[in-house]
Protein backbone atom coordinates (compact mmCIF):
# COMPACT_ATOMS: atom_id res chain seq x y z
CA UNK A 1 0.00 0.00 0.00
CA UNK A 2 1.02 3.83 -0.80
CA UNK A 3 1.94 5.82 1.88
CA UNK A 4 -1.39 7.14 3.67
CA UNK A 5 -0.12 10.60 4.24
CA UNK A 6 1.07 11.68 1.09
CA UNK A 7 -2.30 10.10 -0.52
CA UNK A 8 -4.05 13.06 1.84
CA UNK A 9 -1.39 15.87 0.69
CA UNK A 10 -2.80 14.76 -2.97
CA UNK A 11 -6.44 14.94 -2.01
CA UNK A 12 -6.03 17.90 -0.26
CA UNK A 13 -3.78 19.51 -2.87
CA UNK A 14 -6.75 18.41 -5.47
CA UNK A 15 -9.29 19.89 -3.32
CA UNK A 16 -6.99 23.46 -3.12
CA UNK A 17 -6.94 23.47 -6.81
CA UNK A 18 -10.37 23.36 -7.46
CA UNK A 19 -11.09 26.06 -4.95
CA UNK A 20 -9.15 27.91 -6.79
CA UNK A 21 -10.75 26.84 -10.43
CA UNK A 22 -7.85 24.71 -11.40
CA UNK A 23 -9.58 21.60 -12.74
CA UNK A 24 -7.32 20.72 -15.73
CA UNK A 25 -6.33 16.66 -15.46
CA UNK A 26 -3.01 16.42 -15.56
CA UNK A 27 -2.88 12.18 -16.37
CA UNK A 28 -3.23 10.52 -19.59
CA UNK A 29 -6.20 8.17 -19.61
CA UNK A 30 -4.66 5.23 -22.18
CA UNK A 31 -7.57 2.38 -22.93
CA UNK A 32 -6.22 -0.28 -23.96
CA UNK A 33 -8.91 -2.84 -25.97
CA UNK A 34 -9.81 -5.39 -28.10
CA UNK A 35 -12.80 -6.85 -30.29
CA UNK A 36 -12.30 -10.15 -29.27
CA UNK A 37 -10.91 -12.09 -26.97
CA UNK A 38 -7.87 -14.20 -27.24
CA UNK A 39 -5.46 -11.74 -28.85
CA UNK A 40 -3.31 -10.55 -26.20
CA UNK A 41 -4.98 -7.42 -24.87
CA UNK A 42 -4.52 -7.68 -21.03
CA UNK A 43 -0.86 -9.38 -22.06
CA UNK A 44 -0.13 -5.90 -23.41
CA UNK A 45 -2.19 -3.95 -20.41
CA UNK A 46 -0.09 -4.80 -17.81
CA UNK A 47 3.47 -4.88 -19.63
CA UNK A 48 2.55 -1.41 -20.67
CA UNK A 49 1.97 -0.25 -17.59
CA UNK A 50 5.08 -1.95 -15.74
CA UNK A 51 7.43 0.10 -19.15
CA UNK A 52 5.76 3.62 -18.43
CA UNK A 53 6.84 2.62 -14.80
CA UNK A 54 9.84 2.00 -15.30
CA UNK A 55 10.29 5.15 -17.47
CA UNK A 56 9.34 7.16 -14.15
CA UNK A 57 5.91 7.58 -14.94
CA UNK A 58 3.48 7.09 -11.97
CA UNK A 59 0.79 4.21 -13.36
CA UNK A 60 -2.24 3.03 -12.39
CA UNK A 61 -3.83 -0.23 -13.88
CA UNK A 62 -7.56 -0.34 -13.73
CA UNK A 63 -9.06 -3.64 -14.93
CA UNK A 64 -12.32 -2.48 -15.99
CA UNK A 65 -13.00 -5.93 -17.87
CA UNK A 66 -16.34 -6.58 -15.92
CA UNK A 67 -16.83 -10.44 -17.32
CA UNK A 68 -13.50 -11.69 -17.15
CA UNK A 69 -11.03 -9.47 -14.93
CA UNK A 70 -7.64 -11.51 -15.17
CA UNK A 71 -4.64 -8.80 -14.20
CA UNK A 72 -4.68 -10.91 -10.74
CA UNK A 73 -3.63 -14.32 -12.71
CA UNK A 74 -1.37 -12.29 -14.75
CA UNK A 75 0.19 -10.76 -12.05
CA UNK A 76 -0.22 -13.53 -9.67
CA UNK A 77 -1.54 -11.39 -7.17
CA UNK A 78 -4.39 -11.96 -5.10
CA UNK A 79 -6.93 -9.08 -4.07
CA UNK A 80 -8.72 -9.45 -1.08
CA UNK A 81 -10.90 -6.38 -1.87
CA UNK A 82 -12.36 -4.74 -5.38
CA UNK A 83 -14.17 -2.35 -5.95
CA UNK A 84 -17.26 -3.48 -5.44
CA UNK A 85 -16.27 -2.74 -1.74
CA UNK A 86 -15.63 0.80 -2.37
CA UNK A 87 -19.26 1.28 -3.88
CA UNK A 88 -20.54 -1.00 -0.99
CA UNK A 89 -18.77 1.83 1.36
CA UNK A 90 -17.00 -0.59 3.13
CA UNK A 91 -13.53 0.17 1.95
CA UNK A 92 -12.18 3.47 0.66
CA UNK A 93 -10.20 3.09 -3.06
CA UNK A 94 -6.68 3.26 -1.60
CA UNK A 95 -7.83 0.54 0.88
CA UNK A 96 -8.09 -1.70 -1.95
CA UNK A 97 -5.58 -0.80 -4.18
CA UNK A 98 -2.64 -3.61 -5.36
CA UNK A 99 0.82 -2.80 -4.90
CA UNK A 100 1.81 -4.32 -8.47
CA UNK A 101 5.31 -5.33 -9.84
CA UNK A 102 7.56 -2.46 -10.40
CA UNK A 103 5.77 0.11 -8.42
CA UNK A 104 2.70 0.19 -10.72
CA UNK A 105 -0.68 0.35 -8.72
CA UNK A 106 -3.71 -1.83 -9.59
CA UNK A 107 -6.91 -1.17 -8.89
CA UNK A 108 -8.94 -4.63 -8.93
CA UNK A 109 -12.57 -4.53 -10.66
CA UNK A 110 -15.76 -6.68 -9.82
CA UNK A 111 -17.87 -8.11 -12.23
CA UNK A 112 -21.07 -5.85 -12.36
CA UNK A 113 -19.74 -3.14 -10.00
CA UNK A 114 -19.61 -0.37 -12.41
CA UNK A 115 -22.50 -1.28 -13.82
CA UNK A 116 -24.74 -1.79 -10.32
CA UNK A 117 -23.16 1.76 -9.34
CA UNK A 118 -25.07 3.12 -12.66
CA UNK A 119 -28.33 1.36 -12.83
CA UNK A 120 -28.95 0.68 -8.83
CA UNK A 121 -27.46 4.21 -7.99
CA UNK A 122 -25.25 2.81 -5.29
CA UNK A 123 -22.20 4.89 -5.58
CA UNK A 124 -22.63 8.19 -3.45
CA UNK A 125 -21.09 11.59 -4.03
CA UNK A 126 -18.60 11.09 -1.51
CA UNK A 127 -17.24 7.31 -3.18
CA UNK A 128 -17.65 8.89 -6.79
CA UNK A 129 -15.38 12.05 -4.81
CA UNK A 130 -12.62 8.85 -3.48
CA UNK A 131 -12.32 7.41 -6.95
CA UNK A 132 -11.90 10.62 -8.74
CA UNK A 133 -8.88 11.70 -6.19
CA UNK A 134 -7.51 8.79 -6.94
CA UNK A 135 -6.66 9.96 -10.76
CA UNK A 136 -4.70 13.10 -9.44
CA UNK A 137 -2.01 10.97 -7.89
CA UNK A 138 -0.74 9.60 -11.34
CA UNK A 139 1.09 10.62 -14.79
CA UNK A 140 -0.90 7.59 -16.78
CA UNK A 141 -4.12 5.69 -16.02
CA UNK A 142 -4.25 2.70 -18.12
CA UNK A 143 -7.94 0.89 -18.98
CA UNK A 144 -7.64 -2.74 -19.59
CA UNK A 145 -11.53 -3.12 -20.80
CA UNK A 146 -13.33 -6.14 -21.81
CA UNK A 147 -13.08 -7.58 -25.00
CA UNK A 148 -16.15 -6.56 -27.83
CA UNK A 149 -18.72 -3.71 -28.03
CA UNK A 150 -21.02 -3.90 -24.68
CA UNK A 151 -21.99 -0.64 -23.46
CA UNK A 152 -19.33 -0.59 -20.60
CA UNK A 153 -15.83 -0.98 -22.77
CA UNK A 154 -17.40 1.40 -25.19
CA UNK A 155 -18.02 3.96 -21.85
CA UNK A 156 -14.06 3.43 -21.27
CA UNK A 157 -13.25 4.10 -24.70
CA UNK A 158 -15.06 7.37 -25.12
CA UNK A 159 -13.72 9.26 -22.00
CA UNK A 160 -10.12 8.08 -23.00
CA UNK A 161 -7.55 10.41 -24.39
CA UNK A 162 -5.89 7.31 -26.68
CA UNK A 163 -7.37 3.53 -27.51
CA UNK A 164 -4.82 1.20 -28.39
CA UNK A 165 -6.60 -1.17 -29.65
CA UNK A 166 -5.52 -4.63 -30.12
CA UNK A 167 -5.57 -7.36 -33.23
CA UNK A 168 -3.87 -10.51 -34.84
CA UNK A 169 -3.81 -10.82 -38.43
CA UNK A 170 -6.73 -13.41 -37.73
CA UNK A 171 -9.71 -12.03 -39.89
CA UNK A 172 -12.12 -12.29 -37.60
CA UNK A 173 -10.11 -10.40 -34.81
CA UNK A 174 -9.88 -7.38 -37.86
CA UNK A 175 -13.69 -7.51 -38.57
CA UNK A 176 -14.69 -7.41 -34.62
CA UNK A 177 -11.64 -4.53 -34.32
CA UNK A 178 -13.55 -2.72 -37.13
CA UNK A 179 -16.82 -3.02 -34.98
CA UNK A 180 -14.90 -1.37 -32.34
CA UNK A 181 -13.94 1.63 -34.43
CA UNK A 182 -17.42 1.67 -36.16
CA UNK A 183 -19.45 2.41 -32.76
CA UNK A 184 -16.93 4.42 -30.94
CA UNK A 185 -16.55 6.59 -34.06
CA UNK A 186 -20.55 7.50 -34.30
CA UNK A 187 -20.39 8.84 -30.66
CA UNK A 188 -17.04 10.45 -30.72
CA UNK A 189 -15.12 11.74 -33.92
CA UNK A 190 -12.07 12.75 -32.51
CA UNK A 191 -10.91 9.56 -31.17
CA UNK A 192 -7.53 9.18 -30.87
CA UNK A 193 -7.39 5.20 -32.22
CA UNK A 194 -3.97 3.88 -32.40
CA UNK A 195 -3.69 -0.06 -34.28
CA UNK A 196 -1.34 -2.69 -32.32
CA UNK A 197 -1.23 -5.82 -34.40
CA UNK A 198 -0.01 -8.82 -32.45
CA UNK A 199 1.57 -12.35 -32.70
CA UNK A 200 2.83 -10.86 -36.39
CA UNK A 201 5.43 -12.35 -38.19
CA UNK A 202 6.83 -9.21 -38.65
CA UNK A 203 6.36 -5.93 -39.71
CA UNK A 204 5.05 -6.22 -42.98
CA UNK A 205 2.42 -8.63 -42.15
CA UNK A 206 1.52 -6.14 -39.67
CA UNK A 207 1.25 -3.27 -42.11
CA UNK A 208 -0.54 -5.67 -44.34
CA UNK A 209 -3.10 -6.34 -41.42
CA UNK A 210 -3.24 -2.07 -40.70
CA UNK A 211 -3.51 -1.51 -44.19
CA UNK A 212 -6.40 -3.86 -44.82
CA UNK A 213 -8.06 -1.98 -41.06
CA UNK A 214 -7.56 1.32 -41.94
CA UNK A 215 -8.63 1.42 -45.86
CA UNK A 216 -12.49 0.01 -44.93
CA UNK A 217 -12.34 2.24 -42.20
CA UNK A 218 -11.43 5.44 -44.32
CA UNK A 219 -13.73 4.07 -46.79
CA UNK A 220 -17.11 3.58 -44.61
CA UNK A 221 -16.17 5.63 -41.19
CA UNK A 222 -15.78 9.74 -40.99
CA UNK A 223 -12.53 9.05 -38.88
CA UNK A 224 -8.84 7.49 -39.22
CA UNK A 225 -6.69 5.42 -36.82
CA UNK A 226 -2.95 5.05 -36.72
CA UNK A 227 -0.03 2.17 -37.27
CA UNK A 228 1.28 1.68 -33.43
CA UNK A 229 3.46 -0.73 -33.54
CA UNK A 230 3.45 -4.63 -33.77
CA UNK A 231 4.21 -7.83 -31.49
CA UNK A 232 5.88 -10.91 -32.83
CA UNK A 233 4.54 -14.14 -31.64
CA UNK A 234 7.06 -14.69 -29.23
CA UNK A 235 7.47 -18.21 -26.67
CA UNK A 236 8.87 -16.07 -23.81
CA UNK A 237 5.59 -14.44 -23.55
CA UNK A 238 3.84 -17.65 -23.88
CA UNK A 239 5.88 -19.19 -20.92
CA UNK A 240 5.95 -16.18 -18.31
CA UNK A 241 1.77 -16.04 -18.96
CA UNK A 242 1.80 -19.75 -17.73
CA UNK A 243 4.26 -18.96 -15.12
CA UNK A 244 1.91 -15.72 -13.76
CA UNK A 245 4.91 -13.37 -13.79
CA UNK A 246 4.86 -10.41 -16.31
CA UNK A 247 7.03 -10.24 -19.12
CA UNK A 248 9.24 -7.46 -18.44
CA UNK A 249 10.22 -8.73 -15.09
CA UNK A 250 11.21 -12.46 -16.62
CA UNK A 251 12.59 -12.03 -20.24
CA UNK A 252 13.19 -8.25 -20.68
CA UNK A 253 14.89 -8.62 -23.73
CA UNK A 254 13.03 -11.00 -25.96
CA UNK A 255 11.86 -10.11 -28.84
CA UNK A 256 8.50 -9.29 -27.49
CA UNK A 257 9.62 -7.04 -24.56
CA UNK A 258 11.82 -4.91 -27.34
CA UNK A 259 8.12 -4.08 -28.97
CA UNK A 260 6.67 -3.25 -25.97
CA UNK A 261 9.20 -0.64 -24.78
CA UNK A 262 9.13 1.03 -28.30
CA UNK A 263 5.45 0.95 -28.20
CA UNK A 264 5.43 2.79 -25.06
CA UNK A 265 7.50 5.06 -25.98
CA UNK A 266 5.60 6.51 -28.97
CA UNK A 267 2.64 6.23 -26.42
CA UNK A 268 3.87 8.47 -23.43
CA UNK A 269 6.17 10.86 -25.86
CA UNK A 270 5.80 14.33 -24.91
CA UNK A 271 2.98 16.21 -26.62
CA UNK A 272 0.28 13.09 -26.14
CA UNK A 273 -3.09 14.34 -26.32
CA UNK A 274 -4.85 14.95 -22.79
CA UNK A 275 -8.48 16.11 -23.26
CA UNK A 276 -9.74 19.34 -21.07
CA UNK A 277 -12.07 16.90 -19.24
CA UNK A 278 -11.96 18.09 -15.70
CA UNK A 279 -13.56 15.50 -13.94
CA UNK A 280 -12.27 11.99 -13.09
CA UNK A 281 -12.64 9.23 -14.61
CA UNK A 282 -15.71 7.85 -12.72
CA UNK A 283 -17.23 10.85 -12.77
CA UNK A 284 -16.79 10.88 -16.04
CA UNK A 285 -18.34 7.79 -16.90
CA UNK A 286 -21.72 8.69 -14.74
CA UNK A 287 -21.53 12.36 -16.86
CA UNK A 288 -21.78 10.26 -20.17
CA UNK A 289 -24.25 7.96 -18.87
CA UNK A 290 -26.52 10.73 -18.12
Amino acid sequence: MLDQAHRLREIASFERRKRLGDTTRHSRRISVTSGKGGVGKSNFALNFALTAAALNKKTLLIDADTNLANIDILTGVSPKFNLSHVLAGLKNCREILLEGPSGIAILPAASGAIEAAFDEGIASDSIISDLNSLEEDYDLVIFDTGAGVSRNVMDFLLISDTIVLVTTPEPTAITDAYAIVKLASAERIDLDIQVLVNFASGKHEALEVYDRLSSVISHFLSTEVHFLGFIPRDPMLEKAVSMQEPLMRLFPKSASATQIKFITRKLIQPGAPISSEPLGFLGSLFKRRK
